[in-house]
């Protein structure tokens, strides 16, 4: 058995925190718990749930990783983060709010074991919000698509 219960945050770079706490707040309804400026750096805890958080940092003299935008798997050593979800009905949720801040085309993915799809964050990261399911592993090239409705 894992000795592990879980992922508890992730360190990211922001060009702005206060835009960064405030997407993740209105879209996810997040809670910041606590936000600490030491004079160049600015950081926060942004929790979206389940015991997750999301750490962003500001750097005062600015940080060339706050506005990159490379193209998958040419990120470094985290990727992307996929935001978990327990059911269809929120996953439908948080596609209408991020299509609603144009963030996203609101392609629902079916992966088997998951279904997902993709938006991109204030400062340009693809991420993703997912609902986990019982079911087989498709790849690329097995997986169906649900386009938004209208």
């Amino acid at each position: 058995m894992p000795l592990a219960s879980g992922c508890q945050h992730i360190a990211l770079v922001t060009a702005d925190l206060e835009r960064f706490i405030s997407f993740y707040e209105r879209v996810f309804d997040a809670n910041t718990r606590w936000v600490l400026d030491e004079g160049q750096v600015k950081h926060a805890f942004v929790d979206l749930g389940g015991g997750f958080c999301l750490h962003p940092f500001e750097f005062g003299d600015g940080n060339p990783e706050a506005n990159a935008k490379p193209g998958m798997f040419a990120r470094g050593h985290i990727d992307h983060l996929s935001i978990a979800v327990s059911d269809k009905e929120t996953l439908h949720l948080l596609r209408d709010r991020l299509m609603a801040e144009g963030v996203t085309d609101g392609t629902i993915a079916d992966w088997g074991m998951l279904e997902q799809f993709s938006f991109l964050d204030p400062d340009g990261m693809e991420a993703e919000v997912s609902f986990p399911k019982d079911g087989t592993p498709r790849t690329f090239q097995e997986r169906t698509t649900e386009p938004p409705p209208g």
